[in-house]
């Protein structure tokens, strides 16, 4: 059996069983971001139709439910192989649900939530120490992914630089010029009263 397909133990045992008593289907497979894998819906990009045919020709309505029974079967387990290795790479996945972003991700470091003709529709920001993932979900479903390798936003803002004792003094200056209206230094010296706590 192919690697795209990641079947183990029982799950095996089932699907090859079923392929080889149930009347003939339609499956694609495809090559999606390097890996081979088998699905109902047709390959995005580069794929093959592949009709699976039993060892009989025998066909009823019993065996075509138990078909798509199988197929269903097979596309979960399937699915899941995908969700939990893009869970273990800390990584989002379209088509997640939200408790698995949250278990792929952890905490967010910012969400931006909308609630548009009923749907809700979250933009959810992860900031990490070398990239940025941008999540957008629907009703708690990943719906697309922005991946910003590089520079993240939180390590991109200037660190705040406190001013010398010297730097303040010449301000503490400029602020008892003439030239001012006591509400301008009033301001003034709350300014400087923040600048005086910076760092500490």
């Amino acid at each position: 059996m192919n690697a795209g397909l990641k079947l183990k133990g029982p799950a095996v045992l089932l699907a090859l069983t079923c392929l080889s008593v149930l009347p003939a289907w339609a499956i694609n497979k495809c090559t999606i971001d390097g890996q081979v894998v088998f699905q109902d819906a047709a390959c995005p990009g580069k794929g093959e139709s592949l009709n699976v045919r039993p060892a009989s020709g025998h066909s009823n309505a019993s065996t075509a439910e138990s078909a798509a029974r199988t197929k269903m079967e097979i596309a979960t387990v399937e699915w899941r192989s995908k969700v939990n290795s893009a869970i273990a790479r800390s990584e989002p996945l379209v088509g997640m649900t939200r408790f698995e972003l949250d278990k792929a991700m952890g905490a967010p470091t910012k969400v931006n939530a909308d609630n548009y003709g009923g749907r809700l529709k979250d933009q959810i920001i992860y900031d990490r120490p070398r990239q940025s993932w941008y999540v957008y979900t629907e009703d708690g479903i990943v719906t697309s992914i922005q991946h910003r390798p590089g520079i993240s936003q939180a390590s991109a803002e200037p660190a705040v630089r406190c001013l010398s004792s010297m730097e303040i003094r010449s301000l503490e200056t400029s602020a008892s010029s003439i030239t001012l209206s006591d509400k301008e230094r009033v301001q003034r010296r709350k300014e400087i009263a923040e600048l005086r706590r910076c760092g500490r």
